[in-house]
């Protein structure tokens, strides 16, 4: 159940990451 969460919470912070990233990225070309 832990390494559930885990694997959760690494996606998100990985999301919370690469959305902006990805949202500059496509704001300036």
């Amino acid at each position: 159940m832990k390494q559930i969460l885990m694997v959760v919470g690494i996606w998100i912070l990985t999301a919370a990451v690469i959305i902006p990233l990805l949202y500059s990225g496509r704001a300036t070309p």
